[in-house]
């Protein structure tokens, strides 16, 4: 899981940032929420997807003070929530989405499979004539499954954030060893900044796309977001955002705005890199 708040990790994949969060603020059009050093205004609506105690909730589940994982949707004004949950819900979402689990059918629809998993949640998974079904290892189909039988799920998350069934089998589904091991990062340190000034460090994760890049200043991640209005140079010289590519030694002129982001007037890009 990515996280901001604990281990102040930024995860965009796309249009699409993913982390966990502390809600500060609640109010008719959606959330402020502290990311990191950082906080971030964010509007739920219609198809914002809210889970709470493993199971779909609404945004009243979400108080101030809370700390949530959510799926930002950044490619446009306003910041829109895709999906918002408790810690405990993330990870059994991640656990569904990503791996195998066991469960037995407690109902059986035209396009949806639910199904009461041994953890004694439950789930309805989307399921297509594309979901592969077996029973003792033969092939086969939707309507031939009983309610009460004991089965396996492997799913994959969709686009629409749907969690569709690839697999579901009364055997034990075998998942592929990679064979990798993710290395562990240790938890980079809270770095209290002024209202207003100026940091140096190094640029980490630039997503200049959605007018934000994360340097590194002090041993911690620090995320700066920047407007059209931000000047930016290079060697002294002016350039465009395109300039700002990780590894760069940065010096950062910022002021807080009334959301807590730090937002750069002047972003100055110095010559060489750490690699280099």
């Amino acid at each position: 899981m990515m996280t901001l708040v604990v281990g102040l990790a930024l995860g965009i994949a796309g249009d699409t940032l993913e982390t966990d969060a502390k809600v500060v603020e609640v109010n008719e059009r959606g959330f402020v929420l502290s990311v990191g050093s950082e906080k971030l205004a964010a509007q739920d609506d219609s198809r914002t997807r809210f889970w709470s105690m493993k199971k779909p909730g609404a945004r009243e589940a979400f108080p101030v003070g809370f700390t949530v994982h959510v799926r930002l949707k950044t490619d446009g004004a306003p910041t829109v929530i895709r999906e918002m949950s408790d810690l405990d819900s993330a990870r059994w979402l991640e656990k569904i989405r990503h791996s195998v689990v066991a469960g037995t059918i407690k109902k059986i629809e035209p396009k949806r499979l639910i199904v009461g998993l041994d953890d004694g949640s439950e789930f309805s998974y989307v399921v297509s004539d594309k979901t592969k079904f077996l029973a003792s290892g033969e092939p086969t189909r939707l309507i031939e499954l009983k309610e009460g039988a004991h089965v396996y799920v492997k799913a994959q998350l969709q686009s629409n954030l749907d969690t569709k069934a690839t697999e579901v089998n009364n055997r034990l589904i075998a998942v592929k060893d990679s064979g990798k091991k993710e290395k562990k990062k240790p938890p980079l340190k809270t770095l209290k900044l002024a209202p207003a000034g100026k940091i140096s460090g190094v640029i980490q994760l630039p997503a200049v796309d959605f007018g934000m890049f994360d340097m590194v200043c002090q041993g911690t991640l620090v995320h700066i977001t920047f407007t059209p209005k931000t000047v930016i140079t290079l060697m002294g010289k002016l350039t465009n955002a395109k300039s700002i590519v990780p590894d760069l030694r940065v010096v950062v002129t910022y002021e807080r705005d009334k959301y807590g982001r730090l937002v750069a007037s002047k972003v100055e890009l110095l010559g060489g890199n750490v690699k280099g």
